[in-house]
């Protein structure tokens, strides 16, 4: 999909689809890949119909929801979850790259992971797997999700002119 299509969706639906998609984006629901719909904010933020601050705080609200879903889920079934990632290989891959970090460096590791494309979605089942602390999860992964929304946000807003005809 492109950005143009996303702008579109955006502008007839409102600044609630920009939440819905980010929150489906964080749950590991793939309707649009988050690299296109933060930018994309920032886009409609340029052109006057959001606030920048507004949408940072919100969008990254709206992804901690669904990680503290993923987090909690991840906690409660940890055994049948674990076994059904280590049967897939690319799940298999991505729950051993987070296990990995995590372990390594504890809550620093969580907040790296936060920035990185696709780790940073999946990174909530490993946490909840490992029984990370709630309060230090909660806090790291909302100060990573700002970041990594205030980054992306801010690319679409400067590069909007690259978007805009």
């Amino acid at each position: 999909m492109t950005i143009e299509a996303v702008l579109w969706f955006f502008e007839n639906y409102g600044f609630l689809a920009v939440l819905l998609l980010a929150f489906s984006e964080y749950l590991n629901i793939p309707i649009i890949p988050g690299g296109v719909v933060l930018p994309a904010a920032g886009v409609l933020i340029k052109l006057g119909y959001a606030d920048f601050w507004l949408t940072v705080l919100s969008v990254s609200a709206a992804g901690l929801v669904a990680e503290l879903a993923l987090y909690g889920v991840s906690y409660i079934f940890s055994d049948r979850i674990r076994r059904f990632c280590l049967k897939r290989k690319k799940t298999a891959s991505l729950y051993k790259k987070t296990t990995d970090i995590i372990d390594k460096h504890g809550s620093w590791g969580l907040f790296v992971a936060r920035l990185i494309p696709i780790l940073r979605s999946f990174v909530s089942i490993p946490a909840g797997l490992l029984g990370m602390k709630l309060p230090v999860y909660t806090a790291v992964s909302a100060a990573g999700n700002i970041c990594y929304v205030l980054w992306n946000i801010a690319l679409g807003y400067f590069l909007s002119s690259f978007f805009i005809l």
